[in-house]
């Protein structure tokens, strides 16, 4: 592969588009379908009137549900991020429930309306493609993406998903779960996609040690062979990441002569201009 001074469709791998999956609340029936809400409600408003993190036992006992009901409901919570645990085993009510609370700060019609603007700014800075996502159903979603000029041919990721452990932008998202949720999802056993695929503790816990010192994490070859990235958080007005900004490009070429440093600074502080609108827009 031969480098160019114009990005060309040759110098652009072949980036594969990876399909999602859905998690539904239960299935059936209408009827059966209404009472599951009901009851995941139900123990949505035990975990949130609770003083403290509740166990699977305890949240039972104050529902009046079974615990095998109670654990089925939890882990339909948990994919749908309404709930998490703790590093104690407790549960607590998740970050979609909070977006939900401050109203449109979560919405990812107004985050794409606030983003917009930044990211074709940053990827004009760049000359690279940019993009956003969010975190929906246990993947990163591409919410938005916005094509440099001068790069032709790469793949238009908006509307996709993949696994959080394979590329910078679930990493940071990732980087702010709690300890337990880290090694559940770790025992589910991640695909490698390659061979620099983090699917181990000790490798993801450095990375998000990096990414609490840099503000940014860096991807390389870790979902495509030939494909680095690098992509920051997105805060509400409660500092938790509702989004990421960031860039991806050939390995070869990026980021090439250009120090990670200055990129980093660059997509961290478009990060920064969209939470400080979002914060602005709901205040």
């Amino acid at each position: 592969m031969s480098q160019k001074a114009t990005h060309s469709s040759e110098s652009v791998p072949n980036l594969a588009r990876p399909t999602g999956r859905r998690v539904e609340l239960g299935s059936g029936s209408g009827a059966s379908v209404t009472q599951s809400l009901d009851r995941a409600f139900h123990l949505l408003g035990v975990i949130a009137a609770a003083e403290q993190d509740l166990g699977v036992s305890e949240i039972a006992r104050r529902s009046g549900l079974a615990k095998s009901t109670t654990a089925r409901l939890l882990k339909s919570l948990r994919d749908l991020d309404a709930v998490e645990v703790t590093q104690t085993g407790g549960h607590r009510v998740g970050p979609i429930i909070g977006a939900l609370a401050i109203g449109r700060a979560g919405s990812p019609d107004l985050i794409r309306q606030l983003a917009r603007p930044i990211l074709a700014e940053l990827s004009e800075q760049l000359e690279e493609h940019t993009t956003l996502t969010v975190f929906r159903r246990g993947e990163i979603l591409y919410l938005d993406q916005v094509a440099s000029p001068s790069t032709v041919g790469a793949a238009d990721w908006t509307g996709y998903t993949h696994a959080p452990h394979a590329a910078a932008p679930g990493h940071v998202y990732m980087a702010e779960w709690s300890n337990a949720r880290l090694e559940r999802y770790l025992a589910s056993e991640p695909v490698r996609y390659t061979e620099s695929t983090l699917v181990e503790l000790e490798q993801l816990t450095e990375r998000f040690e990096q990414i609490a010192i840099h503000g940014a994490a860096w991807s390389v070859g870790e979902f495509t062979p030939d494909v680095s990235g690098c992509a920051a958080g997105v805060l509400d007005a409660q500092g938790d990441v509702v989004a990421t900004i960031g860039t991806y490009a050939p390995t070869y070429r990026f980021p090439g002569e250009r120090r990670r440093e200055d990129i980093t600074d660059m997509i961290r502080n478009a990060a920064d201009e969209v939470s400080a609108l979002i914060v602005a827009d709901i205040a």
